[in-house]
């Protein structure tokens, strides 16, 4: 995870980070944003928990966050900041839950650890890095 955002920095290149893939509703920046935010929720959630709060994750809605957050109007470069911080955050999180032996549980998952949530999260990372790649490589329209 920590080589995330020198790995999103690279993928995006020169781009200004307004382009939308074919079959994809986000653009690059709000690829980053998204990343970003689902690192801080994950990471406020392993902290909670660790420090004794519920174990139940409550499910949240990504694009009702996007809305929220107004994903468009980011700039790629405050998105690109933002998920540095957001790495740096989720890793001290991650070594907080793992030394307290975390256990969510999941409304539909059931139980899982804080090693799940390592996976996790890095899984959907590197999944919207290739998004990022994959959109830019296409050339997609630009919103």
């Amino acid at each position: 995870m920590s080589e995330v955002p020198e790995r999103f920095r690279e993928a995006v290149g020169q781009s200004d980070g307004t382009a939308v893939g074919p079959s994809l509703t986000w653009s690059v920046t709000a690829y980053v944003c998204h990343v970003a935010d689902n690192l801080r929720i994950f990471a406020e959630r392993l902290v909670g928990v660790a420090r004794g709060a519920a174990p139940v994750v409550v499910a949240y809605e990504q694009d009702e966050l996007a809305a929220a957050h107004h994903y468009e109007g980011v700039a790629l470069q405050g998105a690109l900041w933002s998920l540095d911080r957001a790495v740096s955050d989720w890793l001290a999180a991650v070594d907080i839950g793992r030394q307290a032996k975390v256990e969510f549980l999941h409304p539909e998952r059931g139980p899982f650890g804080w090693a799940d949530v390592v996976s996790s999260n890095l899984h959907d990372a590197l999944h919207h890095e290739h998004d990022i790649r994959r959109t830019l490589a296409s050339g997609g329209p630009v919103t």
